[in-house]
């Protein structure tokens, strides 16, 4: 079952209050590409969704049908995709979804195109589609029927990194994610990065500093719970639950584990462990 924000245990008081006011968010992610899937996230207490069409196995018609089931279920649902399909933002907003998670962005420049893709003119550049916004209630023209969309662009390259500063003072910009295997990929860093990791630590802590500054949401993906606590702790504002494959491949192999717990007839023990780094191990 996904962690509770409102399970969080915290020494630190604004943190907490942050908690109980609903100011930090534990997200759910789908990778696995079927709305069964999503229903499932969306009937869980998470505070909202993302539907992976960088990694993910999302068409967009798949997408879309995933994104209908999170807001029908009324969860925040944002869209993840890679920068050089910013074209396509559009289209998953028309969709329904909440906002936009881009990848492997590098510049302003990206945040600023991002933005401008997402808001219609004279502010935007997007096309205005019938006016239904994925048949769920009428879309006026000035936006006042729901709020703009949530924009968040991913730190997950040097480049990004180097570009914090600017790409964080981008109007319309509602957050930063840490992308924490290819950042640390980047950093020279392989995964799994070590708490005691002063450069990559020092790096987080930049991400959070220069989002509170610009007064945006930190994000961060976590591999379970536990972990999930510490972001949290540490400053980010988003943290994502895992994915629901990794969660899967947790569950199958703990209770694999317990399966074959018994002692065979020679003393000997059957437990088998992935090598996979999302599976918990």
């Amino acid at each position: 079952m996904a962690m509770k924000v409102s399970d969080i245990e915290s020494n630190d008081l604004e943190r907490q209050d942050m908690v109980s006011k609903g100011e930090l968010r534990v997200g759910g992610w789908s990778i696995i590409g079927d709305r069964v899937i999503a229903e499932a996230l969306c009937q869980s207490d998470i505070d909202f969704i993302g539907i992976d069409s960088q990694h993910g196995f999302f068409a967009f018609d798949r997408a879309s049908v995933a994104i209908q089931v999170a807001n029908l279920s009324k969860t925040p649902c944002f869209v993840r995709l890679p920068v050089e399909q910013l074209d396509w933002i559009p289209r998953y907003l028309d969709a329904g979804a909440d906002g936009i998670v881009v990848a492997m962005a590098c510049s302003a420049k990206d945040a600023r195109k991002a933005v401008a893709l997402s808001l219609y003119q004279p502010t935007g550049e997007r096309s205005y589609g019938g006016g239904k916004r994925n048949g769920v209630g009428e879309v006026s023209l000035d936006g006042s029927n729901f709020p703009a969309p949530e924009i968040f662009v991913m730190i997950e390259t040097l480049k990004a990194f180097e570009n914090l500063e600017e790409i964080a003072a981008t109007p319309g910009i509602s957050g930063l994610y840490v992308g924490p295997v290819d950042l640390g990929l980047a950093m020279n860093r392989p995964y799994p990065l070590m708490d005691d990791d002063i450069p990559w630590r020092s790096a987080l802590r930049k991400v959070v500093e220069v989002c509170e500054a610009h007064d945006i949401r930190s994000g961060m993906f976590a591999v379970d719970g536990d972990d999930a606590r510490q972001w949290l702790s540490f400053g980010f504002r988003d943290v994502v639950l895992s994915s629901d494959i990794s969660l899967l491949r947790r569950a199958l192999n703990d209770n694999l584990e317990l399966a074959r717990s018994l002692e065979s007839a020679s003393g000997s023990s059957n437990t088998r462990r992935s090598a996979d780094p999302y599976s918990g191990r």
